[in-house]
């Protein structure tokens, strides 16, 4: 499922085999809001959105080389669990976990992240 707002996009995937692990990819910044935090604000509202479709845990799947994702995930506690050659693409990939709980639902028409206004899942928040 895409996700996407004026800063960017990204994807959740339920786990074949496990549904309550959602596989997070292709987080995307547009190149003219890179370097202003949007990243965060993006990668707030993606763990915000997995919590409201109930999952219960986060892979996220990053280029070794996209430090700035890399970081943005350390410091939103998620554990560096391995990194291996993509043979495919050519690339080296890192995945990164993290266990969320589902928190209750409140009725709000839009709610603040990172000081500007985000319409959010039909105006629900979660607390």
């Amino acid at each position: 499922m895409r996700f996407a707002n004026e800063f960017g996009f990204c994807e959740l995937n339920s786990f074949p085999g496990c549904n309550q692990i959602v596989i997070s990819n292709h987080g995307y910044i547009y190149p003219h809001h890179q370097g202003k935090g949007h990243g965060t604000t993006n990668h707030r509202l993606r763990i915000q959105r997995a919590k409201w479709l109930g999952y219960d845990y986060v892979l996220c799947t990053v280029r070794s080389e996209n430090t700035k994702e890399c970081s943005i995930l350390q410091k939103n506690d998620f554990k560096e669990l391995d990194e291996f050659y993509n043979s495919k693409t050519k690339q080296h990939i890192k995945l990164f976990g993290k266990k969320i709980l589902f928190k209750r639902m409140v009725k709000n028409e839009n709610f603040n992240i990172n000081r500007k206004r985000i319409s959010f899942l039909n105006g629900y928040r979660v607390e």
